[in-house]
């Protein structure tokens, strides 16, 4: 079965995506395809040039929008940018049936093919767990990461993301906009009547919190570690780099 990957970026972002590129072609076997959807020209053209003899699994397409750099945490044009996340993941789903979504602060130490298929197969979305269990937070919160998940190609899954995407309003990221939704909902995200949800083990898809506050990083089995609980872009790279997750 093949797992569609997916991820999208703007010129501002570009050499996160050129990591998860590289980072991709790393791990990918012949089941495994990446789309990779640009916000602007700038960045359609230099990923262009980029992907250049690389791969055949791997699919550029420009999305062209006016949101071409980088932008501070829950800013205006962060908060549009990120609620365009839905809609691209909506499109792609239409047309495969198993999708895992990736910021470009996330990275790969292994192919997560087995863990991927081991938990979508009883459910339609699987997330990596964003509240951190190292500072005590319980497992199957409802804060669960839209950075990093996959999410098969069901009934329950279209409609669950139409809802969503009918509910963005630009007051509010993707990521709040889920927790805000499944807070109406329920206080477990395995209590949620919608969707059958799971998350990933924390210690394998780990959250920036519990990797680089507490070193969860050095855990032998990681397969994937999530540069979030920070902001700004230097201090992302300079993170992912102290790990040797930074191929750029």
């Amino acid at each position: 079965m093949i797992i569609e990957y997916l991820t999208y970026t703007n010129y501002g972002y570009i050499n996160f995506t050129k990591n998860n590129i590289l980072n991709f072609l790393n791990f990918k076997d012949d089941l495994s395809k990446l789309t990779v959807v640009a916000l602007d020209k700038d960045s359609y053209i230099e990923l262009t040039e980029f992907l250049k003899d690389r791969s055949n699994d791997i699919i550029l397409k420009l999305l062209e929008t006016p949101y071409t750099k980088d932008e501070h945490f829950n800013s205006p044009n962060f908060k549009n940018i990120t609620s365009l996340k839905l809609r691209i993941i909506y499109q792609k789903l239409l047309k495969c049936e198993i999708l895992h979504f990736f910021d470009g602060d996330v990275f790969f130490f292994k192919n997560p093919r087995q863990n991927i298929l081991e938990k979508i197969k009883d459910n339609d979305m699987v997330f990596q767990q964003d509240s951190p269990r190292s500072d005590g937070h319980i497992l199957y919160s409802n804060y669960v990461c839209t950075g990093n998940f996959t999410i098969k190609n069901t009934d329950n899954s279209l409609i669950l993301l139409d809802k969503l995407i009918k509910l963005i309003d630009y007051k509010q990221n993707d990521q709040e906009l889920l927790y805000n939704y499944l807070n109406s909902k329920c206080s477990n995200i395995k209590d949620f009547k919608e969707c059958d949800f799971d998350v990933y083990d924390p210690e394998l898809f780990q959250n920036g919190y519990d990797t680089f506050k507490f070193n969860w990083y050095e855990k032998e089995n990681k397969v994937a570690i999530h540069a979030n609980h920070m902001i700004g872009k230097d201090t992302k790279i300079n993170s992912l780099k102290s790990v040797g997750a930074w191929l750029v």
